[in-house]
């Protein structure tokens, strides 16, 4: 071939414009943040992992695979670390609110045995997870009289049954609604003291 034959070769043209790969579409998918949506506070969108999702080829669909795995596997460890923090706040609560880490290990002992003997496993393990229910054990324990709560929710028909029903409610044993629990206390005081 002629030198001028083979500028005009096919393929051997240098083109003044880029060609469409698949590199420059990657490129430019690279310039475009995913769109990763999250229900939840545990964490946030992180540019820098996005960057290496990117630079591995994901594409949007895979990210939000990542995030919700992520979700997912780190949920419940977030949870139960919260739960043992809390537990924690609320053991350092108890020993300061009965006089010292001696006396709130004493009064532990008396509450368990009290509360198996006394009370549904149900009810004693209910209250006794929480700083509010286990103050509301102590009382109940001491026989104090019942406060009157004054919502309606526990009436004059409250009984064991009742009370088991009210503390597997969410409001309960989840949001710790201040109304339903002072409403769960009451009808303990009054089914359990009203026994004694």
């Amino acid at each position: 071939m002629a030198p001028e034959e083979i500028d005009d070769a096919p393929g051997l043209v240098e083109s003044s414009e880029p060609e469409e790969t698949g590199e420059n579409n990657q490129s430019q998918e690279a310039m475009i943040d995913y769109a990763i949506t999250l229900d939840h506070d545990l964490f946030d969108v992180d540019p820098k992992l996005n960057e290496r999702l990117r630079a591995a080829g994901f594409t949007g669909e895979q990210a939000q695979m990542v995030y919700d795995l992520a979700t997912e596997e780190l949920m419940p460890v977030a949870e139960e670390i919260a739960g043992a923090l809390q537990s924690e706040v609320d053991d350092r609560r108890l020993e300061a609110h009965f006089g010292g880490a001696g006396k709130w290990r004493e009064t532990q002992r008396q509450l368990k045995s009290w509360g198996g003997a006394n009370l549904p496993t149900e009810a004693f393990e209910s209250l006794a997870s929480s700083y509010e229910g286990v103050k509301t054990l102590h009382r109940l324990m001491q026989g104090s009289e019942p406060q009157i709560v004054q919502s309606g929710g526990v009436g004059r028909s409250t009984n064991a049954t009742d009370l088991r029903r009210m503390i597997r409610d969410p409001r309960y044993w989840r949001d710790r609604d201040p109304d339903f629990v002072r409403e769960v206390t009451a009808g303990f005081e009054k089914v359990y003291l009203g026994e004694i």
